[in-house]
């Protein structure tokens, strides 16, 4: 190993001037100032001062860190991490001293700091300290042979500029051999401490990969942590379900979110408008407390929140202060002071980049959620049937302490015969006014037998009556769950244009699973969207209705959106979602499918569009954007707005629509009934309803 020691004037030394870095390379300083976006895709040459051997991933492949710096870096004595990840037999080995040049390699973030990131593209050229010769001269000698395939080869000038550079750059950073080595030793003594929560034991140091399931609780110099891996400690705290009746009467009173609790009389000053402070789970003892020390702390204020998934490192677990369950301590690393042992794991990150045992996390979770949901519906039935069984013996025993009444019991029926005639003359009373409707054939709906249910009904206002201060008080409930069938017709789509009614699909916190692509119904559990899938698509639209009462007059008739998800939308067109600005022929069928829904509604709108273009130019939607809401919750009368498109000619339909809930951001604090800065707005979609193809 030669030496590296610099003289003054080394760099002066032929007397003549270096190169400009090649075109198609970017210095080392531009990626650390963050000159170059995150994601995409660099060339750079640097030279070897640290590295970390290759250790198992868990994988089929092995992973290395070498660090590069260059003569942009030298004052600073600054490097980046190039973090590799190959085959065992087709890493590359490095010295001190050595010139990489690395292709096609891409810039990353991790907890804050950028670094390099190898993939299937990526070429690794590694020229040898010791036989790199002075410039003019090309480094094409020094150049080791590659291991494995490699798509690009250095050209000449490349070479050449290899000479220039070790000339150049500052040697004085470069350790010497001895200590690499040792260096480089040393990063394969690291003893594995990953640790599912179900094996940690008083006493032991764990790395752990874990779900924050609470807001991070902060107590000024410290950081409290509540996590789960979803595996079960015997020494954990027991966290019990303790909401059975609670739930089960919000069900019956169709208030399964619980909006009219903070109403109640006994309740209303002792519960906090905060749901995210309520313990929502994991049950039983699957969770862990964790306090974190600085530097940890402030990371984990300004990064961390409920939901997120991290890795913690190095985590003493010992007895809490009760002595009855342990407990997670976070503190600094003493031997390197300011490393972060804190590190934030995204579920939507590359599916072959991603650590196994986060799969399996994520897998854990799952399978718990959906055992969480059955168990929950299952105690609900259980003591709704117990509570009905009760109630049935308690009217038994009225009635065998009451003595038969057969004059009563005769009048009972004759009351009875007198209710089913004037119901029967109602029904015919209400058919002679509101006359059959001529219905599409070619829309067919689920659930045949259910009663329609008119439109100004569903629209109506739902208000809870309880009892405040021992008075009457009616509440308007902001939505309620329900299921209706009625007659509409649409008068109006959003996105304007049919390109746009398939969107780029969001990855889901379980889309990582290999396993869970067939988890799309309306039921599956909650997702976590946080980045697109390239190639991957989904419907996502939305239908103005209006109210199709033949008796009402055309401004009389109440109109409303509701959006269509992915799976009904698949159900409405039977077509799967495409690329449609890429696929004019998929665009073609969806249009003549869509004919049959809504008649020419799409060239009226479309000559409204360029009428309204032609005389204000508005703000550009986005593609997949939600429809403008009509007043108040999207409810409002077609009449009069846009006279071109509610007074439509084509057909009503019978379809199916359900009525939900969802979270919004509110506006004010007299608006947040869902939590701090929440608020639930009402929201209506279709479902079970079909365009016949045939």
């Amino acid at each position: 190993m030669p030496s590296f020691s610099q003289t003054p004037s080394s760099k002066q030394r032929d007397g003549r001037r270096a190169p400009p870095l090649p075109s198609n390379f970017t210095s080392i300083k531009d990626i650390l100032d963050e000159q170059v976006p995150v994601g995409r895709q660099v060339c750079v040459l640097g030279i070897v001062k640290d590295f970390r051997a290759p250790i198992a991933t868990g994988r089929t492949d092995h992973k290395c860190t070498v660090t590069l710096y260059d003569e942009s870096t030298e004052e600073d004595n600054d490097g980046v991490n190039v973090n590799i990840f190959r085959p065992e037999k087709e890493m590359p080995h490095f010295n001190a001293g050595d010139i990489v040049m690395v292709l096609m390699v891409k810039v990353q973030k991790w907890n804050g700091s950028l670094s390099l990131l190898t993939n299937f593209n990526t070429d690794i050229h590694v020229y040898d300290g010791s036989k790199i010769p002075k410039p003019p001269k090309s480094a094409f000698a020094a150049l080791r042979e590659p291991r494995g395939r490699v798509k690009r080869e250095p050209n000449a000038k490349e070479h050449e500029y290899v000479s220039w550079m070790y000339q150049q750059v500052d040697k004085g950073y470069i350790p010497d051999e001895t200590l690499f080595q040792a260096r480089t030793e040393q990063s394969l003594n690291v003893k594995e401490k990953f640790t599912l929560l179900k094996d940690v034991k008083d006493g032991k140091f764990a790395d752990i990969i874990v779900q924050v399931v609470k807001e991070p609780y902060d107590l000024g110099d410290k950081m409290t942590l509540w996590v789960t891996d979803y595996t079960e400690n015997p020494a954990f705290f027991h966290k019990t379900y303790d909401g059975v009746d609670d739930l089960v009467a919000r069900e019956r009173d169709g208030d399964p979110y619980g909006y009219t609790k903070k109403f109640n009389a006994k309740t209303a000053k002792s519960v906090s408008p905060d749901l995210s402070q309520q313990w929502n789970g994991p049950f039983g003892k699957k969770t862990m407390q964790v306090t974190c020390w600085e530097p940890h702390a402030s990371f984990i204020r300004s990064n961390i929140q409920m939901s997120e998934w991290v890795r913690l490192r190095n985590v003493q677990i010992k007895f809490g202060h009760n002595s009855a369950n342990i407990e997670g301590f976070l503190r600094e690393d003493r031997t390197f002071m300011g490393k972060m042992l804190v590190d934030i794991l995204d579920p939507a990150d590359d599916a072959e980049m991603i650590d196994p045992r986060f799969k399996e996390a994520i897998r854990r979770k799952r399978d718990y959620e959906r055992e969480k949901k059955t168990q929950l519906k299952g105690i609900v039935a259980e003591v709704t049937q117990a509570k009905k069984r009760k109630a049935s013996l308690q009217e038994a025993e009225e009635a065998a302490d009451s003595e038969p009444d057969r004059k009563r019991g005769k009048l009972n029926s004759r009351s009875r015969r007198k209710a089913k005639r004037a119901a029967l003359e109602k029904k015919e009373e209400k058919e002679k006014q509101d006359p059959a409707l001529d219905v599409s054939e070619l829309i067919l709906c689920e659930y045949p037998n259910q009663e329609i249910t008119p439109l100004s009904q569903i629209l109506a206002p739902i208000f809870y009556n309880t009892r405040i201060d021992d008075e009457d008080v009616k509440i308007q409930m902001p939505f309620t769950n329900a299921k209706y069938r009625t007659h509409v017709r649409v008068v109006d789509f959003h996105p304007p244009n049919l390109e746009d009614f398939a969107v780029v699909k969001k990855k889901g916190e379980y889309d990582v699973l290999s396993d869970n692509s067939g988890d799309s119904s309306d039921d599956s559990d909650v997702e976590i969207p946080n980045k697109f899938t390239s190639g991957s698509w989904e419907w996502r639209f939305a239908l103005k209705l209006e109210d199709a009462t033949a008796k009402l007059k055309p401004q009389q008739r109440k109109t409303f959106w509701v959006v269509v998800n992915n799976v009904q939308a698949q159900l409405l067109t039977n077509l799967d979602a495409k690329n449609l600005r890429a696929d004019p022929e998929n665009l073609e069928t969806l249009r003549e499918t869509l004919f049959k829904l809504w008649g020419d509604l799409e060239e009226r709108k479309r000559a409204v569009e360029e009428a309204r273009n032609g005389k204000l130019r508005g703000r550009k939607q986005l593609p997949g954007e939600r429809p403008p809401l009509d007043s108040s919750d999207g409810e409002g009368n077609g009449g009069g707005k846009e006279p071109t498109l509610s007074q439509t000619s084509n057909k009503p339909f019978t379809c199916c629509l359900q009525q939900y809930g969802i979270k919004v951001k509110a506006r004010n604090a007299q608006e947040a009934n869902a939590g701090e800065n929440w608020k639930w707005e009402r929201v209506f979609s279709l479902f079970g309803t079909k365009i016949r193809s045939d």
